[in-house]
């Protein structure tokens, strides 16, 4: 797509949102009328449509004269939660304080989401991707424009009504934001409105207000999730030890009630004139993995966020949160492992989708882990290419292999592939993921 095309879908959508914002539902009405008027009264001999033009003109000129002439002290201030729920509705305040000695009333108050404006490659791959739309948007592609806006600056915020604002007081409000997409939702600013006498425009008064905050991928409850263990073979020769009934020498401890006798040190025993019991060290079986592939294909942003979604509802589960870890394929390198809690969820919420597809770098962090520890694959893609490595795989044991792909399942947003005797050994997985996308097809 070319590049002069957007320019004027920006010009469009900036004077959209200002005559939205400067003029009221009645003022939006008389402009309309001045506009027919005005094509119609082009001879202004021959029809009386003129003077509905220069009157309807004279009005909103008037009307916006007046609204110049307020000049409110205001300030004003946001209370934000720590973090938000994609998709979900969260709320927070919004503090208006009147500095001046005069009463205002009619307030409106409109918080503002920064602008971000998509790229023509991102606009073509969404126009690639295909959709419902009509012709005309698949050949002009302005809908999809706005749509993706809208995707970019993460919410849709709707006005508050302030029924007045006394002199020298703070009046606070009550808000919902429903975040759209995962990352941070950054306020721009904050207008306060107030018609004008005529009723016909606002008097603005803009107030830079900037604050941020986290939107985490939503969490829906998947119940116990039961790995397949890795073989204790491989699991020992892992250098990482915990206390337990091994044979190597961990530690000494006080001796306790109940402690067998043959663990006493009788050396220490008699140097320190307490008993003294020594304790033994056992391989330790390394948590299960949940590998996370980072690319995505273009126009399939739903995909990404479906992942997030199954990826941050594992984590959240109280059975998975002390015995799991994360690791998301951002690049070529192998990648660093996070435990599952709050940095994860922050991990997944500032995650991007990676430009091109990683599917080696995934191979490889795969066959690090192969046999020494469970793993878990998430990935947003599901190609012939990611097909056959899941059949190269087919002989590994502890692994799962989860697909997030819209196009491979037709209407549904996520599958459970499970290789080997997986469904069987993964119930609760196969069953969560249908109670978090009904519409999918099921486990298999």
């Amino acid at each position: 797509m070319r590049h002069w095309p957007l320019r004027w879908f920006r010009f469009a959508s900036r004077a959209g949102r200002r005559l939205d914002e400067r003029f009221t539902p009645c003022g939006k009405w008389l402009l309309s009328t001045a506009g027919f008027a005005g094509v119609f009264g082009a001879d202004p001999e021959r029809t009386h449509a003129w003077l509905m033009f220069t009157s309807t003109v004279a009005l909103l000129a008037v009307s916006l004269f007046a609204s110049r002439l307020w000049r409110p002290r205001l300030s004003a201030r946001r209370l934000l939660p720590p973090h938000v729920t994609a998709l979900a509705p969260a709320s927070y305040v919004i503090a208006v304080h009147n500095e001046g000695d005069a009463r205002e009333q009619g307030i409106i108050v409109v918080d503002r989401l920064r602008d971000a404006w998509p790229s023509a490659a991102s606009l073509a791959a969404d126009t690639a991707a295909g959709g419902g739309d009509n012709w005309f948007d698949r050949r002009v592609g302005f809908r999809r424009w706005q749509r993706l806006c809208r995707h970019l600056r993460g919410a849709l915020l709707a006005p508050l009504d302030l029924a007045e604002l006394p002199p020298r007081t703070e009046t606070r409000v009550t808000t919902t934001v429903t975040p759209l997409r995962c990352g941070w939702l950054e306020f721009d600013r904050l207008l306060v409105k107030k018609p004008d006498p005529l009723g016909l425009c606002y008097a603005i008064r803009e107030l830079p207000l900037t604050d941020r905050v986290l939107a985490r991928p939503r969490c829906v409850p998947v119940g116990h999730l039961a790995l397949p263990a890795a073989p204790m073979a491989d699991a020992a020769q892992t250098p990482s030890r915990t206390r337990g009934d091994g044979q190597e020498f961990f530690a000494l401890r006080d001796y306790r009630p109940g402690d067998p006798l043959r663990h006493v040190d009788w050396r220490a025993f008699a140097r320190r004139r307490q008993p003294v019991v020594r304790q033994f060290a056992a391989p330790a079986a390394r948590p299960p993995l949940l590998l996370l592939d980072a690319s995505a294909a273009p126009g399939r942003a739903e995909d990404f966020e479906a992942l997030l979604t199954i990826a941050a509802s594992l984590l959240s589960s109280p059975q998975s949160q002390a015995a799991m870890t994360l690791a998301i394929v951002r690049g070529p390198d192998l990648p660093a492992e996070v435990a599952a809690g709050a940095d994860a969820l922050d991990c997944l919420a500032l995650l991007e989708p990676a430009t091109g597809d990683l599917l080696d770098s995934c191979a490889a962090a795969l066959a690090s882990a192969a046999g020494r520890r469970p793993v878990l694959f998430l990935t947003a893609q599901w190609d012939a290419r990611r097909v056959a490595l899941a059949r190269a795989l087919d002989a590994w044991p502890a692994l799962a292999i989860v697909a997030c792909d819209s196009r491979a399942v037709g209407d549904a947003c996520a599958r459970a592939l499970v290789l080997r005797d997986g469904a069987r050994s993964l119930p609760s997985l196969a069953g969560g993921l249908a109670a978090l996308f009904p519409a999918a097809a099921g486990a298999r």
